[in-house]
């Protein structure tokens, strides 16, 4: 399609072909655009493509799919915050290629979008305890791209034993692995970049928009795949924080994890106290009095238990004395009636 404008630029065009069309925005309709580049060298399936992004993207309403040719593909959508939320959720793959998304205008041709980046979280390890700070972090994985201030988040590094910064990165050049630092004393190191949801990789140039076999490093010189000179590897993977597994919390002391309260005006009744309150209001109390050796005897052993086991053994002998008294009756009555 490149290749054909640029022979129109060359051509004698007559009369009628001079004669221009002005497109009118309105016959367009209100309608926001996605443009979308698939990194294989597959045949994309469009109606693979639908089913598969409405499941990821779960938008409020529908879309529409368009196959555009050479891998590039036209998302519309009606609501422009679905069209919002798809982008706010990059990096997105497709059969495990990374596919690239821009943002478009309807006047725009697009064969003629170029698409050279899109937003990684990048964690960042082996940072110094001193230099385990979000701002250090956001400085130092600039290298690797542009970092998106709005979507960092402060809390993440509360929550995590490493730092994770979203940054919008360059395509079109290898991954960055890492980079050396300094500290103030002078002593050096290495910090570690890994990729969240990272799709196919180049392991021999690094590049995300090509697979080894299709790398032309590659095929120039087939050692650059070996194990042992590999650059790129799958060490850059980094797998997506679950964000209720937290490696960091924060324990409070003593005198921070309560507020004080005034006891003064309380007054300290023991576990016997109740006991001994709840027999003057029993009605049953004279009906068990047999046992009575045996029940403060196990008051005793109660008391040394705690209140939540007072609770529950009153409760259990409130319904055995209901029981019994009941069964009682029962025998009277049939005393009563029965004829000797």
């Amino acid at each position: 399609m490149e290749k054909l404008s640029a022979m129109c630029g060359k051509f004698s065009l007559s009369e009628s072909e001079e004669n221009k069309f002005q497109v009118q925005d309105d016959l367009l309709g209100e309608e926001f655009l996605l443009a979308a580049r698939f990194f294989t060298v597959r045949a994309i399936n469009i109606e693979a493509i639908g089913r598969t992004l409405k499941l990821l993207w779960r938008t409020k309403k529908g879309f529409e799919v368009r196959d555009m040719g050479n891998h590039r593909v036209l998302f519309i959508f009606s609501d422009e915050t679905d069209l919002d939320w798809v982008l706010k959720g990059e990096l997105w793959t497709f059969d495990k290629h990374l596919v690239a998304l821009k943002r478009v205008e309807k006047t725009v041709n697009i064969q003629e979008v170029t698409f050279d980046s899109t937003r990684f979280w990048i964690q960042v390890h082996d940072l110094s305890i001193r230099s385990s700070s979000l701002i250090v972090a956001k400085k130092i994985v600039s290298l690797a791209g542009v970092v998106d201030e709005g979507e960092t988040k402060v809390e993440d590094p509360e929550n995590y034993n490493f730092m994770r910064v979203q940054v919008a990165v360059d395509i079109t050049k290898p991954l960055c692995r890492g980079r050396k630092i300094s500290t103030a004393s002078g002593k050096k190191g290495w910090v570690n970049f890994k990729y969240e949801r990272l799709p196919n990789i180049c392991y021999g140039c690094g590049r995300l928009t090509h697979s080894d076999r299709e790398c032309l490093a590659w095929t120039k010189n087939e050692d650059l795949l070996r194990m042992g000179v590999r650059q790129f590897g799958p060490w850059l993977r980094a797998s997506t924080p679950h964000p209720f597994k937290k490696s960091v919390i924060q324990v409070e002391g003593y005198e921070e994890d309560s507020i004080p309260v005034d006891t003064s005006d309380i007054p300290d009744v023991s576990v016997k106290d109740q006991r001994d309150k709840a027999r003057i209001i029993d009605p049953h109390e004279e009906e068990i009095g047999e046992h009575g050796g045996e029940r403060e005897e196990v008051d005793r052993e109660v008391e040394s238990l705690g209140p939540t086991v007072v609770q529950r053994t009153d409760l259990a002998a409130t319904e055995i004395t209901e029981v019994t008294s009941h069964n009682n009756e029962v025998i009277t009555e049939i005393n009563n009636n029965a004829d000797f």
